[in-house]
């Protein structure tokens, strides 16, 4: 992973984005998370590296990033170790509004501009069915039905 990390995060810094969207993201613990709003637990001295989305805020954090994460599965096997979603955003350029799940499958962020005469608000989502990772690991206990009536409700 740290060499991965290592890729990943020149490949993102590369191209500056303002808001970055991340699938799959591995966490610790089946819980909704943030930067903002949670500064503690994403300074833990002795992380496990087994928590690819602190190591990976820790380093996009350097450039001024924040991060809000939700996760949609736990990884099989695991009692603590799941998949999920992130958005990564600016500091500089945004400022978080609200966060909001949706059914376990998706993360959207709500971002107010730092800019003069900017959008005023935007929405960044980031979405992978439960159903999509339950079929790469073998299990169609969801139906991909049901997860699109899900967001047609949202």
């Amino acid at each position: 992973w740290e060499y991965r990390q290592q890729r990943i995060v020149r490949q993102l810094l590369v191209h500056g984005p303002d808001i970055i969207c991340l699938q799959g993201l591995q966490s610790i613990g089946f819980v909704e998370r943030c930067s903002e709003t949670q500064p503690a637990w994403f300074s833990c001295e002795d992380e496990p590296i087994s928590n690819h989305l602190v190591h990976l805020y820790r380093e996009l954090d350097k450039a001024n990033y924040a991060v809000a994460y939700a996760p949609t599965m736990k990884l099989p096997g695991s009692a603590v170790v799941c998949f999920g979603n992130a958005v990564f955003w600016k500091r500089s350029r945004w400022q978080l509004e609200q966060t909001w799940s949706v059914c376990n499958a998706g993360l959207c962020a709500e971002l107010s501009s730092r800019l003069p005469g900017g959008p005023p608000l935007v929405a960044a989502c980031s979405a992978r069915s439960a159903a999509v990772y339950a079929r790469e690991w073998g299990d169609g206990a969801v139906d991909d039905s049901e997860i699109v009536s899900m967001f047609r409700e949202v």
